[in-house]
């Protein structure tokens, strides 16, 4: 349990991960709600869950809460105990893979998530931007949808960047609160940066949070809520699908694996290792058929008549 709990990021999301297993430990015991201690939840036998446990707090999970991304949370938490309980010997393979297909999530929402945007939606989303509200939050929000685009950033990550954090001379912006605890250098597209330069312009040099709100003086980060509000209503004045923020995340990726290798986006998405990045490939079909077709075959009936410009192209 101590591992479990020790493997997220020191601070406010240590302690809300520790809440969650608190409240899944009380409800595979049938315990009331915040009825045991830190203690309880490390003697609570974990390795010793059945599959028909596992499946009865999955049902229970699902009548408690509503949405979905809640229902995952809880769920997930167990999934990650299991699977550390695995890594230390205290249960079979065989119990591990059947607690995990029993503990299994879905995706939020029908079409919202997991996604890739356009290039039509991504200009769509900016030219929205660039129309309404007032001349500050149009810049404002312009440079808050290029950014997403052009670095795969998350939602969290984005509003507490503060002033400092942004490398003008280098065009890099540092992360310092990331998913995974260690610091992330962003390197700003070229034309990010005039849609950033506009917005410091508006906003003013002045110490604080990158993006902030519009009136008054105090350059408090903007909410993640608050960023989803402006892109939901931008979204919908321009007539693109719903999405969720880590799309942009999402896009990115498969924009950068269509063009660089595996090892290069992971580095460029923070990942430790190349296999969480490929989670985030949503190339189709239509990708492989090309990758394919791409290779060079000489045509039925050529080969003949082809030979000698075949070996001249592996000469080269």
């Amino acid at each position: 349990m101590d591992l479990t709990i020790g493997r997220s990021k020191e601070g406010k999301s240590r302690t809300e991960f520790a809440r969650k297993v608190r409240s899944c430990c009380e409800m595979l015991a049938g315990a009331e709600p915040r009825s045991m201690s830190t203690e309880d939840v490390r003697a609570f036998p974990w390795h010793q869950v059945s599959v028909e446990q596992a499946e009865d707090f999955r049902r229970a999970i699902y009548a408690r809460y509503g949405p979905q991304t809640t229902r995952n949370d809880m769920v997930s938490a167990v999934r990650r105990v299991v699977a550390q309980c695995y890594k230390a010997g205290l249960m079979s393979a065989l119990r591990h893979d059947l607690l995990l297909d029993a503990l299994y999530t879905l995706a939020p929402g029908p079409s919202s998530k997991r996604r890739r945007l356009s290039s039509l939606e991504i200009a769509d989303l900016l030219a929205a931007c660039e129309t309404l509200g007032t001349p500050t939050e149009r810049a404002r929000n312009s440079a808050i949808v290029a950014l997403f685009w052009t670095s795969g950033m998350r939602v969290g990550e984005l509003v507490n960047i503060r002033v400092d954090d942004w490398d003008r001379t280098g065009n890099t912006i540092l992360l310092r609160d990331t998913k995974n605890g260690r610091n992330h250098v962003v390197f700003v597209h070229p034309g990010t940066s005039g849609y950033l330069e506009r917005w410091l312009g508006f906003r003013g040099p002045g110490q604080g949070a990158l993006f902030c709100p519009t009136r008054g003086s105090e350059k408090r980060a903007l909410s993640p809520c608050g960023i989803r509000y402006i892109l939901r209503k931008r979204a919908d004045a321009a007539g693109v699908a719903p999405f969720g923020c880590h799309d942009f995340r999402r896009t990115f990726a498969t924009c950068m694996l269509e063009r660089h290798d595996a090892f290069l986006v992971s580095s460029l998405m923070n990942h430790k290792k190349p296999q969480s990045t490929m989670v985030y490939d949503l190339r189709g079909d239509e990708a492989k058929i090309a990758a394919v077709a791409g290779l060079y075959l000489p045509s039925l009936g050529t080969t003949a008549s082809g030979n000698e410009t075949a070996r001249r192209r592996s000469a080269a």
